[in-house]
């Protein structure tokens, strides 16, 4: 056992005299209350007769701390008890954990098949959970917490490189009609037939995602307002108009912007959004730029 290992526990019994110390205590305070009582208090009896033949009540004031010393005593006694022996499952458990980062040290050494077909699963998990973390499982595209990390990091790279960078809000007209007459099977199958339309018309660089319930946004590295423009009208019209199914006609209304020098996220998307806004208010499936 070594020196840490000793300090935490001590194998001997340190409350086995407890109750004696409280019985001893407890005849010493019968002691000094029969001196009190004599020299003080001018009680008349000897000491001895006061030590042996108290007053009842002062019998009854002694025996009673007495027995309230021997009790704390045992108290005590068993506490400490209690304290050794959640020291000894400590110190059990420490060395049963030091015993297994050596069994782990030792398998990262030297790896067994069995580790490396743990690891690769791990590996599959992490994988499996960070797709879960920023990926949208209705439209696989990028939900809203991962795009605002992108567009913080493209915002750093235009900022550093001078790229221009634009974005596109795109939300589906009265889709809020569309939900509450037909169903959640029904807006569900609008959106994903949307998305596959948004999809098919981008470019590989650029970075699509879900930004609300009904609509989408899309982050256009190098590319001027203009040209974003161009291509938020090409959607507007691949859509407008468009039987989806069964269902009927859709159409979508698009806001574009462009990223400033001094933009940060915020200011970038809520103009963004505002222009989405007035395309909306005009009647919807155009698009308008701020």
């Amino acid at each position: 056992m070594n020196v840490a290992a000793y300090a935490l526990y001590d194998s001997r019994d340190k409350g086995r005299y407890m109750p004696l110390y409280g019985l001893l205590s407890g005849m010493l305070l019968w002691l000094l209350d029969a001196m009190v009582d004599v020299y003080v208090l001018q009680v008349p009896q000897t000491l001895v007769e006061n030590l042996i033949f108290p007053p009842l009540f002062d019998i009854a004031l002694r025996s009673g701390i007495i027995v309230l010393m021997v009790t704390l005593g045992v108290a005590a006694r068993r506490k400490l008890k209690r304290q050794e022996s959640l020291q000894q499952e400590l110190l059990e458990y420490k060395n049963r954990l030091e015993e297994l980062i050596e069994l782990r040290a030792e398998e990262v050494r030297n790896p067994s098949d069995s580790v490396n077909s743990e690891i690769t699963v791990l590996k599959d998990r992490t994988r499996d959970l960070e797709e879960i973390a920023s990926i949208d499982g209705l439209t696989r595209f990028y939900n809203r917490r991962k795009f605002g990390d992108l567009i913080e990091y493209e915002l750093a790279r235009k900022q550093r490189y001078h790229h221009s960078l634009s974005l596109i809000l795109v939300d589906i007209d009265r889709f809020s009609e569309i939900a509450a007459v037909h169903g959640q099977a029904t807006s569900e199958h609008v959106i994903r037939s949307v998305a596959n339309r948004i999809r098919s018309r981008i470019r590989a660089t650029d970075i699509p995602a879900r930004w609300s319930e009904d609509e989408f946004a899309i982050l256009i590295p190098e590319t001027r307002q203009g040209d974003a423009r161009r291509l938020a009208q090409k959607l507007v019209k691949s859509i407008d108009g468009t039987l989806i199914d069964n269902f009927g006609l859709v159409s979508i209304s698009c806001g574009v912007t462009e990223a400033q020098v001094h933009d940060n996220v915020e200011l970038f998307t809520d103009r963004c959004v505002e222009a989405v806004r007035l395309a909306r208010e005009g009647g919807g499936n155009q698009v308008e730029v701020l």
